[in-house]
Protein backbone atom coordinates (compact mmCIF):
# COMPACT_ATOMS: atom_id res chain seq x y z
CA UNK A 1 0.00 0.00 0.00
CA UNK A 2 2.99 2.46 0.79
CA UNK A 3 4.47 1.75 -2.85
CA UNK A 4 1.15 2.14 -4.12
CA UNK A 5 0.66 5.81 -2.55
CA UNK A 6 4.87 6.58 -3.43
CA UNK A 7 3.95 5.95 -6.69
CA UNK A 8 0.23 8.08 -7.23
CA UNK A 9 2.19 10.69 -5.60
CA UNK A 10 5.13 11.09 -7.80
CA UNK A 11 2.79 10.40 -11.03
CA UNK A 12 0.54 13.06 -9.31
CA UNK A 13 3.76 15.49 -9.21
CA UNK A 14 4.80 14.53 -12.77
CA UNK A 15 1.58 15.92 -13.95
CA UNK A 16 1.20 18.74 -12.34
CA UNK A 17 5.05 20.28 -13.19
CA UNK A 18 4.46 19.91 -16.68
CA UNK A 19 3.86 16.46 -18.00
CA UNK A 20 6.71 16.00 -20.34
CA UNK A 21 6.45 13.01 -22.46
CA UNK A 22 9.40 11.28 -21.83
CA UNK A 23 9.91 10.46 -18.21
CA UNK A 24 13.65 9.03 -19.28
CA UNK A 25 15.30 11.94 -19.90
CA UNK A 26 18.50 12.45 -18.85
CA UNK A 27 20.82 15.20 -18.23
CA UNK A 28 24.50 13.79 -18.04
CA UNK A 29 23.47 12.25 -21.55
CA UNK A 30 20.64 13.54 -23.24
CA UNK A 31 19.44 12.66 -26.41
CA UNK A 32 16.81 15.30 -28.09
CA UNK A 33 16.00 16.54 -31.24
CA UNK A 34 15.98 20.21 -31.01
CA UNK A 35 16.22 23.05 -28.03
CA UNK A 36 14.79 26.19 -28.04
CA UNK A 37 13.92 28.99 -25.67
CA UNK A 38 10.87 30.66 -25.31
CA UNK A 39 9.64 34.60 -23.26
CA UNK A 40 6.19 33.81 -21.38
CA UNK A 41 4.58 35.37 -18.42
CA UNK A 42 4.33 38.65 -19.08
CA UNK A 43 0.89 39.45 -17.76
CA UNK A 44 0.04 40.28 -14.35
CA UNK A 45 -0.60 36.65 -13.28
CA UNK A 46 2.15 34.19 -12.49
CA UNK A 47 3.06 31.49 -15.42
CA UNK A 48 4.06 28.84 -14.09
CA UNK A 49 6.02 26.52 -15.53
CA UNK A 50 7.29 26.27 -19.35
CA UNK A 51 5.32 23.27 -20.32
CA UNK A 52 2.13 23.01 -18.45
CA UNK A 53 0.10 19.64 -19.65
CA UNK A 54 2.34 18.37 -21.88
CA UNK A 55 1.99 22.06 -23.91
CA UNK A 56 3.64 25.08 -23.97
CA UNK A 57 2.40 27.66 -21.54
CA UNK A 58 -0.69 29.39 -23.03
CA UNK A 59 1.34 32.55 -22.43
CA UNK A 60 4.20 32.31 -24.42
CA UNK A 61 4.55 35.48 -26.82
CA UNK A 62 6.18 33.37 -30.00
CA UNK A 63 5.56 29.62 -29.92
CA UNK A 64 8.37 29.28 -32.59
CA UNK A 65 10.87 29.67 -29.97
CA UNK A 66 14.47 30.59 -30.86
CA UNK A 67 16.46 27.52 -31.62
CA UNK A 68 19.58 27.12 -29.37
CA UNK A 69 22.97 26.65 -30.62
CA UNK A 70 25.03 23.50 -29.93
CA UNK A 71 27.61 25.62 -27.55
CA UNK A 72 24.79 27.26 -25.75
CA UNK A 73 22.82 23.70 -25.71
CA UNK A 74 26.17 22.80 -23.47
CA UNK A 75 25.81 25.57 -21.29
CA UNK A 76 22.04 24.66 -20.74
CA UNK A 77 23.59 20.90 -19.67
CA UNK A 78 25.87 22.27 -17.62
CA UNK A 79 23.91 24.02 -15.64
CA UNK A 80 21.45 20.80 -15.13
CA UNK A 81 23.96 18.58 -14.11
CA UNK A 82 25.67 20.90 -12.01
CA UNK A 83 28.72 20.70 -14.09
CA UNK A 84 30.14 24.52 -14.26
CA UNK A 85 31.83 27.28 -12.94
CA UNK A 86 28.90 29.53 -12.16
CA UNK A 87 28.56 31.37 -9.22
CA UNK A 88 26.75 30.40 -6.02
CA UNK A 89 23.03 32.25 -6.12
CA UNK A 90 21.22 33.27 -3.25
CA UNK A 91 17.95 32.09 -3.82
CA UNK A 92 14.83 34.47 -3.42
CA UNK A 93 11.50 32.53 -2.55
CA UNK A 94 9.09 34.13 -5.19
CA UNK A 95 8.86 32.45 -8.61
CA UNK A 96 7.47 34.41 -11.07
CA UNK A 97 9.22 32.99 -14.43
CA UNK A 98 9.59 34.88 -18.00
CA UNK A 99 12.03 32.44 -19.85
CA UNK A 100 11.84 28.67 -20.61
CA UNK A 101 13.91 26.41 -22.58
CA UNK A 102 12.52 23.26 -23.88
CA UNK A 103 14.49 20.08 -25.29
CA UNK A 104 11.92 18.18 -27.94
CA UNK A 105 12.21 14.87 -29.65
CA UNK A 106 11.71 14.78 -33.53
CA UNK A 107 7.85 14.47 -33.45
CA UNK A 108 8.24 18.13 -31.75
CA UNK A 109 6.98 16.52 -28.32
CA UNK A 110 8.85 18.00 -25.21
CA UNK A 111 11.52 15.31 -23.28
CA UNK A 112 12.91 18.09 -21.01
CA UNK A 113 12.37 21.68 -19.62
CA UNK A 114 13.94 24.45 -17.73
CA UNK A 115 11.51 27.42 -16.22
CA UNK A 116 14.11 30.40 -15.54
CA UNK A 117 13.24 33.27 -13.37
CA UNK A 118 16.21 36.03 -13.18
CA UNK A 119 13.83 38.38 -10.98
CA UNK A 120 14.08 35.92 -8.26
CA UNK A 121 16.88 33.99 -9.47
CA UNK A 122 15.36 30.34 -9.55
CA UNK A 123 15.34 28.22 -11.89
CA UNK A 124 13.89 24.31 -12.05
CA UNK A 125 14.41 21.76 -13.72
CA UNK A 126 11.52 18.81 -15.55
CA UNK A 127 13.11 16.00 -15.27
CA UNK A 128 14.27 17.36 -11.91
CA UNK A 129 17.97 17.31 -11.57
CA UNK A 130 20.57 18.21 -9.10
CA UNK A 131 19.41 21.25 -6.93
CA UNK A 132 20.94 23.87 -9.40
CA UNK A 133 22.91 26.45 -6.98
CA UNK A 134 25.04 27.68 -9.74
CA UNK A 135 25.00 28.38 -12.94
CA UNK A 136 22.14 31.66 -13.40
CA UNK A 137 24.52 33.52 -14.77
CA UNK A 138 25.17 31.23 -17.25
CA UNK A 139 21.54 31.18 -18.52
CA UNK A 140 21.34 34.78 -18.33
CA UNK A 141 24.17 34.70 -21.18
CA UNK A 142 22.50 32.31 -22.78
CA UNK A 143 19.21 34.03 -22.81
CA UNK A 144 20.70 37.47 -23.98
CA UNK A 145 22.25 35.88 -26.82
CA UNK A 146 19.19 34.56 -28.10
CA UNK A 147 17.97 37.98 -27.61
CA UNK A 148 15.55 37.66 -25.48
CA UNK A 149 15.14 40.87 -23.04
CA UNK A 150 15.65 40.06 -18.87
CA UNK A 151 14.43 42.79 -16.75
CA UNK A 152 15.06 43.48 -13.23
CA UNK A 153 11.55 44.57 -11.96
CA UNK A 154 8.47 42.41 -12.37
CA UNK A 155 6.28 45.64 -13.74
CA UNK A 156 8.72 45.97 -16.94
CA UNK A 157 8.23 42.20 -17.86
CA UNK A 158 4.40 43.24 -17.87
CA UNK A 159 4.62 46.72 -19.42
CA UNK A 160 7.24 44.59 -22.31
CA UNK A 161 4.05 42.53 -23.06
CA UNK A 162 2.01 45.49 -23.36
CA UNK A 163 4.07 46.61 -25.81
CA UNK A 164 4.16 43.60 -27.91
CA UNK A 165 0.40 43.62 -28.14
CA UNK A 166 -0.03 46.84 -29.73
Amino acid sequence: MKILLTSTFLIFSWTVRGQISNLNFDWYNPKYFIAKAYLYGLGEEPAGDIIEYGRLNKTVTDTIGVTLTNEQVRKVISVATGNNSGKIEELAECFIPHHGIVFYDKDKRPLASVTICFYCRRMTFIPETVTPEKGLGILKKVILELKFPIFNDQMDYIDYGIKLKK
